[in-house]
C-alpha cells in the first residue's frame, strides 16, 4: 500500500548531553504486479476463434495486452479487442493450416517510480485434419470390394494421427488406408473419423452403393424336348432382380447353342429358335444384365429327340 512515512534523525552530544533531530518524509510506493490467469493453452483451429484472456493485478491504473507481431503477420489474423480491458478477448482467424504458436503478453503501466511488470503466456493454435479419401470403386455389385486410401492435404501428421471407420454395414476398422467388401445390397454411409495428436478430430462421410445380383431364369416350351420334325423352341424369360437402388434388367443376351447357325443369339425378352438339323442336342444360355451393370446367367440343355432332358443352371457373379 502507497503512504508517507517519517525518518526521523536524533543527535546526541556525548560531552554535553544535548541533543537535535532531524526529520525526513519518505514515500513508499507499492510495486506493480501482475499475474495471468489463463495458462498456456493449445487449441484446435476454427475459421474465427474468440479467446478470453484474463489477468489479476495490483497497484497499477491499468494493463495492457500485447499479442506478438512476428506470427500475426504469417499465420493468422488477430486483435486485442479493447486490450486494456480485463477480461480482453482475443479474436483470431487463422490463415496458416500448420501448427502456430503465440505470444500473448499483459503489463501494467509504470507508476511513479516503479517500473512495470509483465508476464506472458503461450497460445498453440493446432490444425484440424483436412483429408481426402479415395476409393478404388465406389458403386458394385455385391460382393463389392472397397480400397480406401486416406490422404492428408495439410499440415497434420498422417503417421500419427488415429483413425475410425464405420462402414455403414456394422464393419469397423482403425487403419489408415482400410479394405472392407461390402455384402449387404444398398446404400452404405461410410464415415471416417480422425484425430491429430494434438487432439483435433474431423469427419469425413461418403456413399457407397452396392447393386443386387440378379437372377437369370428361364423356360423352354416345349420343355427340354421336342421331337425332331418339329424342333422348335419358345422360350420364357423369368428372370428378376430387386429393385433396391432403382436395379432394373436392361439387357438379355441369349445364345441358342446352334453350331451350325451364325445367327443363333437374340436380345428379346421371350424369343423363339427354330433348329434346322436332325437329332441333336443344345446348350441354351441366357445372360442378364441390370442397368448397374450386375450380370448373371441359366444354362439349359435341350434336345430334339423324344428323350427328356435335365435343367441345369448357374449363377455367373
Amino acid at each position: 500500500m502507497d503512504k508517507w512515512l517519517t525518518l526521523t534523525y536524533t543527535y546526541v552530544n556525548p560531552t554535553t548531553k544535548c541533543d537535535t533531530a532531524k526529520s525526513l518524509q519518505v514515500y513508499v510506493q507499492s510495486k506493480p504486479t501482475i499475474d495471468i490467469l489463463t495458462n498456456d493453452t493449445s487449441y484446435c483451429r476454427s475459421n474465427l476463434m474468440n479467446i478470453s484472456l484474463k489477468a489479476s493485478y495490483a497497484h497499477t491504473s491499468k494493463i495492457t495486452w500485447y499479442q506478438s507481431a512476428d506470427v500475426l503477420i504469417a499465420n493468422f489474423e488477430g486483435n486485442l479487442q479493447s486490450s486494456n480491458n480485463n477480461p480482453a478477448t482475443y479474436t483470431i482467424r487463422p490463415r496458416g493450416d500448420s501448427t502456430t504458436t503465440i505470444l500473448i503478453s499483459a503489463y501494467t503501466e509504470a507508476e511513479r517510480v516503479c517500473p512495470f511488470d509483465q508476464k506472458s503466456i503461450i497460445l498453440t493454435i493446432n490444425p484440424i485434419p483436412r483429408a481426402n479419401i479415395n476409393v478404388s470403386d465406389p458403386d458394385g455389385c455385391v460382393p463389392h470390394t472397397v480400397n480406401f486410401v486416406t490422404t492428408m492435404l495439410n499440415g497434420v501428421d498422417a503417421s500419427k494421427a488415429t483413425y475410425k471407420w464405420n462402414f455403414g454395414d456394422g464393419g469397423n476398422d482403425v487403419v489408415q488406408n482400410p479394405t472392407h467388401t461390402f455384402t449387404k445390397v444398398g446404400n452404405s454411409n461410410v464415415s471416417l473419423l480422425i484425430t491429430s495428436a494434438e487432439g483435433c478430430d474431423t469427419s469425413i462421410t461418403l456413399p457407397i452403393n452396392v447393386y443386387p445380383i440378379p437372377t437369370a431364369e428361364f423356360t423352354p416350351n416345349p420343355n427340354n424336348k421336342t421331337t425332331s420334325a418339329l424342333p422348335r423352341f419358345r422360350f420364357t424369360n423369368n428372370s428378376i432382380v430387386v429393385n433396391t437402388l432403382a436395379s432394373k434388367i436392361t439387357k438379355n443376351m441369349w445364345d441358342f447353342g446352334d453350331l451350325n447357325s451364325n445367327t443363333d443369339t437374340s436380345t428379346l425378352l421371350n424369343p423363339e429358335y427354330f433348329y434346322n438339323s436332325d437329332t441333336n442336342s443344345y446348350w441354351v444360355s441366357l445372360i442378364v444384365e441390370t442397368n448397374h451393370g450386375c450380370r448373371a446367367v441359366s444354362y439349359t440343355h435341350l434336345r430334339a429327340h423324344e428323350t427328356k432332358a435335365n435343367l441345369v443352371c448357374r449363377l455367373l457373379l
